[in-house]
């Protein structure tokens, strides 16, 4: 008996001085083609409704090409990556979509934001953040799945008035770093 209480402590000891994987960030397979050893930049155009969900676009951009990773948004009006709107009532904020090449990279993406649900810039406790959901929608567009993390930007929900999934958590960046290397 004592025998299997023992290696019921030291099993129990094992797990507690094991260290945790911190991978919460899920990655489809599919990334932007980058020639290796080069930094791979996106163009994308930030058409907003007005120009504070523009800034915000933009504000979104930023954050993933200052995320550490061989990797940049570039603000541009012609390349077809871009941001429009729809209205539908279901619970989708907003969705991304990718085209991908018969190579396996991705050559397109674009985010449709669903005007059924309330937007705002400036954190409004009754409205979706627009910024934040831009920052997640444009990690799909890096190919960024959902993450278990409910602190990650890329985390899959968002409450009204929720302004922190601005800013990309270590989770986000480790994330991106994997699909793109780290700079």
């Amino acid at each position: 008996m004592s025998k299997i209480k023992n290696l019921i402590i030291i099993s129990a000891l094992f797990c507690l001085i094991t260290p945790v994987s911190a991978l919460a960030y899920s990655y489809s397979g599919y990334k932007w083609f980058q020639t290796p050893g080069t930094i791979r930049t996106v163009d994308i155009d930030p058409i907003g409704r007005n120009t504070a969900e523009e800034l915000a676009i933009r504000n979104s951009m930023s954050s993933w090409s200052n995320a550490g990773a061989k990797f940049y948004y570039v603000d541009t009006t012609t390349s077809g990556n871009d941001f429009g709107y729809y209205y539908e009532v279901s619970n989708d904020l907003a969705v991304n979509r990718i085209e991908i090449n018969w190579l396996g990279y991705i050559t397109r993406t674009y985010v449709k934001v669903n005007t059924y649900h309330p937007w705002a810039t400036n954190g409004d406790a009754n409205s979706y953040d627009f910024e934040s959901m831009a920052a997640h929608e444009l990690g799909h567009g890096l190919r960024l799945l959902h993450s278990s993390d409910t602190a990650a930007t890329m985390y899959y929900s968002m409450s009204r008035g929720e302004t922190k999934k601005r800013t990309l958590e270590t989770d986000d960046k480790n994330g991106i770093k994997y699909i793109y290397g780290s700079l």
